[in-house]
């Protein structure tokens, strides 16, 4: 009867347990791997929408002086791109 312990235990624990260890080790391995690549993207997630914002507002300020230009030439402003521009919020944090 010893015997037939002793061949359950090393037939069926051992595996169960040494896959055990190394599955919580690759999921150690794995979570720390993809935690500093979520970091990476979240960060460059930041950096695309500080840029996207700063194109808003260039593109609000160069309609701006588009105007005041054209009304210093007294000249007509192109109303057909001043009315795509609208409806965008100056993304400015100032």
């Amino acid at each position: 009867m010893n015997q037939a312990y002793v061949s359950f235990f090393s037939d069926v624990v051992i595996p169960i347990v040494a896959s055990g260890a190394l599955g919580s080790f690759i999921f150690t391995a794995l979570k720390f791997v993809l935690g500093d690549v979520i970091t990476s993207v979240r960060t460059l997630a930041a950096i695309v929408m500080a840029l996207e914002n700063r194109v808003k507002t260039a593109s609000n300020e160069l309609i701006k002086i588009d105007v005041t230009i054209s009304s210093v030439l007294g000249l007509r402003p192109d109303l057909d791109r001043l009315s795509r521009a609208d409806g965008k919020v100056d993304a400015r944090r100032d």
